[in-house]
């Protein structure tokens, strides 16, 4: 008859293979630090963050102008009372004063981008982590995202069903 092993005895019997010795200590090789990431364009010139500076101040300058053209515009009747046109008048009111609300929206940006110059994170992509190009910085001095990532944001609105896009901008 054959015998059945218990739980105990199948322990014993399991075959161990003895470790290896541990290595000398002189073979044992320093750890050789990671490859360093490629190196990040240098931050801008003190010449180039002052232009920009100056670019950023003056844009907000003229749009909080233009801002309050805009609103006290659409919010005063320069005509007669005429009923005929009401419904125009509500309409460009609300297309001027949503234009009006845009224009503080880059103004808030514009906010945004002085304060990132006087923290020094100023340029960098807030998607990446990556330097964006002067010349863009120069073009649009408020933008927050790198031309890459950007496009890429674009692709993805872009591909929303009809309904979640806005009409008027």
């Amino acid at each position: 008859t054959v015998k059945k092993a218990t739980v105990s005895e199948k322990a014993v019997a399991v075959k161990t293979t003895p470790s290896q010795p541990p290595a000398p200590v002189s073979a044992v090789t320093e750890a050789t630090p990671a490859k360093a990431s490629p190196k990040r364009k240098a931050r801008f010139t003190a010449k180039e963050v002052a232009q920009l500076r100056n670019d950023l101040i003056e844009l907000r300058s003229k749009l909080s102008v233009q801002v309050e053209t805009m609103r006290k515009n659409a919010l005063t009747r320069h005509d007669e009372v005429n009923h005929e046109e009401d419904g125009s008048d509500a309409f460009n009111r609300l297309f001027t004063l949503d234009r009006a609300g845009g224009m503080q929206s880059t103004i808030q940006q514009i906010d945004s981008a002085l304060r990132a110059i006087d923290d020094e994170s100023y340029g960098t992509c807030e998607s990446c982590n990556c330097l964006i190009e002067y010349a863009r910085l120069h073009a649009l001095p408020f933008v927050k995202n790198c031309i890459s990532c950007q496009s890429e944001l674009e692709r993805q609105r872009s591909n929303r069903p009809y309904r979640q896009r806005r009409m008027i901008p």
